[in-house]
């Protein structure tokens, strides 16, 4: 609510599209887009290398992985083809953090892997509790 947010660096691969995709459905809705959250971000592409070291190990699947959000908070989709077609479309539908105009930060990310044949993304979008206070869940650090 300062204004003050903090930097992260964007890799124009796997992670600009999915904050240029969040902010795009955002602004088409009437909503202030969302900035790229350094903490998000790095939790993002910590579960991404995860998911990815295991699934190639495992291709049984059975991972476990941890988003700093709650419920409502995240996304993530095994498969498709971008962010933007497979993360987010669909994933904004019935959550009520996804599109709520509190929900400024933002971390996403999309790759594929073993040769492009495998994708996966995960997305967090938390309200900031400073602003909004949602009862039916616990608050966001």
């Amino acid at each position: 609510t300062t204004g003050a947010y903090r930097l992260a660096t964007i890799d124009a691969l796997t992670e600009a599209p999915c904050i240029l995709a969040y902010n795009q459905d955002r602004v088409s809705l009437n909503l202030p887009p969302a900035v790229d959250d350094e903490w998000l971000q790095e939790n993002v592409r910590a579960m991404l290398h995860s998911v990815i070291a295991w699934n190639t190990q495992n291709p049984s699947g059975g991972d476990v992985i941890q988003f700093l959000t709650d419920g409502s908070g995240h996304t993530s989709v095994s498969g498709g083809g971008s962010c933007a077609a497979s993360l987010l479309p669909g994933n904004f539908a019935g959550q009520s953090q996804t599109l709520n105009a509190n929900a400024t930060w933002f971390g996403g990310a999309y790759t594929t892997y073993e040769n492009n044949t495998q994708g996966a993304g995960f997305a967090e979008f938390p309200i900031d509790p400073r602003i909004y206070v949602q009862s039916s869940t616990t608050t966001w650090p």
